[in-house]
């Protein structure tokens, strides 16, 4: 930011130095900011913190069991079972009563041999352990823009406030001093109308920009679980240049191969040509090894029963027949939701590059933007410097200083918003592409301060 004019003698104004100060902090880290997290350890606390993120994670987290799951069901299965009897009968004399008891203990195993059913729901499981997967880097993206975006809220807000406060101790100086040149006479009432006016506006935008700032910090803190620290300032040097590489063709291609929710859709694209398979397939037999072994002890009537031990091997085949018409609506069901995997990837690929392509213009915009609101902060500065001129010789009203230095406290605020709004942008771009990584976010901190 560059410094603000001086006045003459006769016009002294504290926004001068206020802003003066803004535009310092803005530029040259102090102590205080020494300390400040990077963005890559607000994005390591959001990791940890995150409610939301860790309520959708802990869910892919359950979806990914399905592999063991499914994969068990292609495995031995072995079963204990026991139990014990009493008995006793009571009979009329002369016969007398009797009692009895038995102890009964088993183990069963049984082993799928064939069962082509099983098998294919494990390789449907494992196209969606890829979807999963993909998921969470998806997850993963979207915290980072979440956290990114909070962080240059509480930013913009942050300059906001900056140019409010010092808007205001302007308005509040040149208030006391129009007044004083009021009681002296040497000005109308008109003079002083207007500055309390303005200052009257100054007060309340600056109740307006605290509370905005308490806001932002408020929904940061929500996200890094921790009440919002001091943070790093984007420098002045951060440069504003076209994305590479420069053709919006190759950000689409790689937003084709690499962007997670599209290749989450391609797996589940997989998982319901596999649902397709195992239908047509729902008629196969099932052939599978059991066996088990069997020991039986007890007596019955004071007599000791002779222990027994049976052992079983055996090979089961089951083979459905008819299920009521259940296996061909089965089918039907999965050329439905295949035909609707590929309808959703074909989509999915169309949004990539309508968004790829609008954020990429976005971007071009946001150059031009930075460039334009600093031009106009330039452009400000020196029409307020020409208007306090005008008013020190007569020829301009105290008004059209007021107005003048509005003018300029929104250029200042514009040129920062469109800065932020680049490095934004460029994020999501990246989003889109599939290439927004922590090591991108490391690469970036290097402009924070």
């Amino acid at each position: 930011m560059l410094s603000r004019l001086q006045l003459a003698p006769t016009l002294p104004s504290v926004h001068t130095f206020a802003l003066a100060v803004f535009a310092l902090a803005m530029i040259v880290p102090s102590s205080s900011l020494a300390n400040t997290p990077r963005l890559e350890t607000l994005y390591q606390w959001a990791l940890e913190h995150d409610a939301l993120y860790q309520q959708e994670s802990q869910q892919i987290s359950a979806s990914q069991e399905i592999i063991p799951i499914r994969r068990a069901s292609l495995r031995p299965n072995i079963n204990l079972s026991a139990g014990a009897n009493y008995n006793k009968a009571f009979n009329e004399a002369p016969t007398p009563d009797s009692s009895g008891s038995n102890q009964q203990w088993s183990v069963q195993l049984n082993q799928p041999l064939f069962d082509i059913v099983a098998w294919q729901r494990f390789r449907q499981a494992q196209a969606t352990g890829n979807a999963l997967s993909a998921q969470q880097r998806s997850l993963e993206q979207r915290l980072l823009i979440r956290v990114t975006e909070s962080f240059l809220a509480v930013l913009r807000a942050q300059v906001a406030l900056e140019l409010t406060q010092a808007e205001h101790q302007a308005q509040k100086r040149r208030l006391k001093q129009i007044q004083q040149r009021y009681k002296a006479g040497s000005l109308p009432i008109t003079d002083s109308l207007e500055a309390q006016a303005a200052f009257d506006l100054a007060q309340a935008e600056l109740i307006a920009a605290q509370n905005t700032l308490s806001n932002q910090q408020t929904v940061f803190t929500t996200i890094i679980g921790q009440p919002a620290p001091q943070l790093p300032q984007l420098k002045a040097e951060f440069p504003i240049t076209p994305p590479e590489p420069k053709d919006q063709t190759a950000w689409i291609s790689q937003a084709h191969d690499f962007n997670p929710d599209l290749i989450s859709l391609m797996a589940q694209e997989k998982v319901a040509l596999a649902e397709k398979k195992l239908t047509n397939r729902a008629y196969l037999p099932v052939i599978s090894l059991t066996s088990s072994f069997t020991s039986t002890s007890g007596f019955q009537a004071n007599f000791d029963i002779p222990d027994q031990e049976i052992t079983n091997i055996g090979i089961n085949a089951t083979m459905p027949l008819y299920r009521g018409g259940g296996i061909k609506a089965a089918k039907r069901e999965a050329e439905w939701n295949l035909q609707a995997s590929k309808t959703a990837v074909e989509l999915k690929k169309r949004q990539l590059s309508e968004d790829i392509t609008t954020t990429y213009s976005t971007i071009i915009t946001d150059i031009q933007r930075v460039k334009a609101q600093q031009q106009a902060v330039k452009s400000a500065k020196a029409a307020l410097k020409a208007t306090e001129a005008s008013y020190r010789a007569g020829s301009r009203e105290i008004v059209d200083v007021l107005l003048s230095e509005q003018q300029l406290y929104a250029a200042e605020n514009s040129y920062a918003n469109a800065r932020y709004d680049y490095f934004f942008n460029s994020l999501k771009l990246h989003q889109a592409a599939g290439s927004l990584e922590l090591k991108l976010i490391l690469a970036l901190d290097k402009w924070f301060e």
